[in-house]
């Protein structure tokens, strides 16, 4: 704690300098108190980052977007095994906010941020048993993660299978039978390939 109050202190002195320090020094405490079940804290000091990081954001999108998309994904991870499944979907969708609105610009680089955040809004909304929120996030997961997985198999092999896996539940609990028993033959397909 030491460091991070020098760090404040010169941080008010000459934020333009001290920012990014500050926000990593949140970070890695931030994750020491998530590691330690320690959530508040843990999610005080993401948020301390992440107001950091938007500040930075506004003048460095390209450099800052990749931290603050982790960050946000961090936090909402945070946010759940706090047990606020509300806070997590807020900071999910903040990511999915971001890389919608620089997607035009390179949409091929945030896409892997937007398999994250899908991925974790389908279990969250699986979770709270809100299907038809799981299956158009599953549905957006399954075609992103599609498209990235011809070029990057191992790296999205584990998101297709599980995007396939979640979308069949939630087809399933809606009583779609059709469409669950043709997702779970990709499931099946994929998962296969995977043993091979």
């Amino acid at each position: 704690m030491k460091t991070i109050k020098l760090q404040e202190k010169l941080w008010a002195e000459n934020p333009q300098v001290h920012s990014a320090d500050l926000a990593r020094s949140y970070i890695n405490l931030g994750v020491l108190y998530h590691e330690s079940k320690r959530y508040p804290q843990a999610e005080e000091m993401h948020r301390k980052a992440i107001a950091i990081k938007e500040q930075l954001y506004v003048n460095n999108e390209k450099k800052i977007a990749p931290e603050l998309l982790k960050n946000y994904n961090g936090l909402g991870i945070i946010c759940e095994a706090g047990g606020h499944p509300e806070r997590a979907e807020e900071a999910y969708l903040k990511v999915i906010a971001i890389c919608e609105s620089i997607a035009d610009k390179n949409s091929d680089e945030y896409a892997g941020y937007l398999v994250v955040a899908y991925s974790n809004m389908g279990i969250l909304y699986c979770d709270a048993e809100k299907f038809t929120e799981a299956e158009k996030m599953c549905e957006k997961l399954v075609e992103i993660s599609e498209k990235l997985y011809p070029g990057e198999p191992e790296k999205y092999h584990g998101y297709l299978k599980g995007a396939y896996n979640m979308l069949c539940y939630a087809y399933s609990k809606l009583g779609k039978m059709d469409e669950a028993r043709e997702v779970y033959d990709k499931f099946q397909a994929i998962q296969a390939e995977g043993e091979e």
